[in-house]
């Protein structure tokens, strides 16, 4: 499959060649603009908190009210305003989007409407329409961020593979010919100290380059866990012709810390261990991880109506170090594992479409055409311990009252040891079309095909277990201008999602299958605010959940449904003040099981209720520019443990406040407080002895230069 794979990567060097040689040799002016093309290096156009465009729904640039599907989307402004550094700062104010288990605070993990995705790796993340989060990634930094796109509802139609609850779209910041950068220190009382240079500008007449650069360094709230991480973001975009093009976007990361479960509960009882309570092995050291990403893209318009687009992509990351982990306690005595990780992962795709618009009976039809082929592969090895005592007779006890490090490392059990590779080939192709009935109804219907394949090899054993399957995941949808300012929309897809892995017992899991539905309504009301609601329900099987025999695997939890509203308000109040709100309540459950869980079990960490609200107004002091504005989000009581239906979350409410001074034209001084009122709180858990707390108040102080 490889082989084939690489084939597969010289025809369509290939075809994009012929492409670009047609483009140089045609009519230069060009009509067909796709979003990732962009050399201009303008901010996304917006108002306020109002976006005026989406990319990831569709595979290219358009209206979102054009969308038959309900899209949130996070601009510019709102992830200055919110003085963000990680991508992970923005998602609390979206609907229907709610922390999940982040791996010791390793990566990123949302559910969406209910939904996590991949048990470890969460919903999908897309960068630039490219799937970003397969292997180790650590979590994404806001630093090389234009904004993030929420596609709410199933995208397998188009992107293949994916949770029907829905998924992240990351748009980068793109090169300019127009020189500008800026260059920003941050130092907080809480967490890791921070600087960030970002620059753009021409390298030659045809080629613009940027370099985004972050570093952070420091302590946490969390007794002896720091954090040590860089991100370096290189991008360039080179004008072959006035109808050709190429793109190239890289980002190299190294995140240092300890893995850090968080703590627990005690009798069902959080509060009982302090927040700030470790309760690992300093001596463990930090988990590592590495990610070394790259993405090359040709373009070329064909004529004036239809475009081609070659992207070829690779990203290799790992994930290595030890950890001792809670795994029960009695009497106050932890039961403890130690683990050692060192996983490797390669993924690759290769994907070319063509687009463009045509006239059919009457009708205008925006098309689609595309063709995927990708490539994981996964080493994965995991050293356990046996499982140690809870009582102080025990060589390496350990009170969660009174802790005491040092007790020296536990010895590993080779018995316990898991080694293996994993490989997951796909080959799709797919189909997309967005009819223009009339001056006011479109309907958008396409479909993909995936053949894919998988494989897993027990390397201590020597046992494979592979499974071959076809997808074909349809999706319709339809929306209708009841006026100028009115847009309903409805639509219904059918998705799958491979399961990564294999059971305590070595077998492979059955890929996930999901239905969805989708209604809802986009506004624009006078004053410049967008309002969007939506109604859906979401049926899926096969969804993996933690073994109750041994937390270190999965098991399939039979069929979950999810319902639900959201709502969502966003835009410029007047010309000063900015503001978003949403709300959702999502009803995600059980539906049947056949392994251990109750009928109706809610899913672990989705709040049935939430909302948020973010402003900012501006003005002028002294003849300069001075803001101020806010976030309060909130979030309702969550179920912690499925398999324990006694251990809940409880509710909590932040707010975030945020004020800035421009003293210069060139120069921004911002004072940032986060959990201002000091609450105590846990933002989600994967079971009642992993629970991660949220972090107290916490006093940041940024400078910001423009050049």
């Amino acid at each position: 499959m490889l082989r084939r794979f690489l084939e597969g990567w010289r025809a369509g060097f290939a075809v994009a060649l012929l492409a670009v040689t047609a483009a140089q040799a045609d009519d230069p002016k060009v009509s067909v603009q796709l979003e990732p093309v962009r050399v201009t290096g303008t901010a996304h156009e917006s108002t306020g908190y109002r976006a005026s465009e989406v990319s990831g729904a569709t595979g290219m640039p358009i209206d979102p009210t054009l969308v038959p599907q309900a899209v949130t989307i996070v601009t510019p402004q709102m992830l200055e305003h919110l003085g963000a550094t990680r991508m992970g700062d923005a998602l609390p104010f979206v609907s229907g989007v709610s922390s999940q288990n982040d791996f010791g605070g390793m990566w990123d993990n949302y559910s969406i409407r209910g939904f996590e995705g991949d048990i470890n790796r969460g919903p999908v993340f897309l960068r630039d329409g490219v799937r970003a989060n397969r292997g180790y990634t650590g979590k994404q930094d806001a630093v090389n961020l234009e904004r993030i796109e929420i596609l709410r509802g199933s995208s397998s139609a188009l992107i293949g593979r994916a949770d029907p609850g829905g998924a992240v779209n990351i748009v980068t910041k793109r090169p300019s010919f127009e020189s500008s950068g800026e260059v920003t220190l941050a130092a907080s009382s809480d967490k890791p100290h921070r600087a960030t240079f970002d620059y753009t500008g021409p390298l030659s007449d045809s080629i613009a380059g940027r370099i985004s650069v972050a570093v952070e360094d420091g302590d946490t709230f969390r007794d002896h866990v720091s954090e040590n991480r860089f991100v370096v973001a290189p991008a360039f975009s080179w004008i072959l012709s006035d109808n050709a093009r190429v793109h190239y976007d890289g980002e190299f990361s190294q995140q240092k810390r300890p893995l850090d479960r968080g703590v627990m509960a005690v009798d069902n009882r959080l509060g009982v261990v302090p927040v700030t309570r470790f309760l690992n092995e300093p001596d463990d050291g930090d988990i590592t991880l590495r990610t070394q990403a790259n993405r090359l893209r040709f373009q070329a318009d064909l004529s004036e109506n239809w475009s081609s687009q070659l992207t070829l992509a690779h990203m290799h990351s790992t994930m290595k170090g030890d950890s001792t982990e809670a795994m029960g306690q009695s009497d106050g005595y932890l039961i403890r594992e130690r683990r050692h990780r060192d996983y490797e992962s390669d993924d690759l795709v290769a994907s070319a479409e063509i687009r463009g618009s045509v006239e059919l009976s009457g009708l205008r039809h925006d098309l689609l055409l595309g063709a995927e082929l990708s490539r994981y592969e996964q080493d994965f090895l995991m050293r356990r311990s046996a499982r140690t005592q809870a009582n102080a007779s025990d060589p390496y006890a350990f009170n969660i009252y009174n802790p005491v490090y040092g007790s020296g490392p536990i010895p590993f059990d080779d018995s316990r040891t898991n080694q293996r590779e994993d490989a997951e080939d796909t080959l799709a192709f797919y189909v997309q079309d967005l009819i223009h009935v009339n001056y006011a109804t479109r309907v958008l219907v396409g479909g993909r095909f995936d053949r894919f394949e998988q494989e897993t090899k027990n390397l201590q054993t020597g046992v494979k277990a592979s499974q071959r399957d076809n997808a074909v995941n349809p999706r319709v949808g339809v929306s209708h201008d009841l006026t100028s300012l009115v847009t309903v929309f409805a639509n219904a897809s059918r998705a799958f999602n491979p399961n990564s892995g294999a059971d305590r017992h070595g077998d492979q899991f059955d890929p996930e299958t999901s239905t969805s539905y989708d209604i809802g309504l986009k506004t624009t009301l006078p004053g410049g605010l967008s309002l969007d609601a939506s109604l859906f329900q979401i049926t899926k099987e096969n969804v993996l959940t933690r073994d109750p025999v041994d937390a270190a695997f999965s098991v399939t939890a039979g069929e979950v449904r999810s319902r639900g509203i959201e709502l969502d308000v966003n835009g410029k109040i007047t010309e000063s003040l900015s503001a978003s709100f949403s709300y959702s309540y999502t009803d995600a459950h059980i539906v049947a099981d056949g392994v251990t869980f109750s009928q109706d079990t809610r899913l672990n960490n989705v709040p049935r209720n939430q909302a948020s609200l973010l402003t900012n107004y501006g003005w002028k002091l002294a003849d300069r520019d001075a803001s101020i504005g806010g976030g309060i989000v909130y979030v309702d009581s969550r179920v912690g443990n499925q398999s324990n239906t006694d251990f809940t979350l409880p509710s909590y409410s932040t707010v975030h406040v945020r004020a800035a001074y421009k003293p210069r034209p060139d120069m921004e001084v911002a004072f940032i407080i986060d959990n201002l009122l000091d609450k105590e709180y846990y933002t989600a858990s994967y079971w009642e002895h992993w629970v991660t707390p949220g972090a107290p108040r916490n006093y940041t102080l940024q400078v910001t230069y423009q050049f």
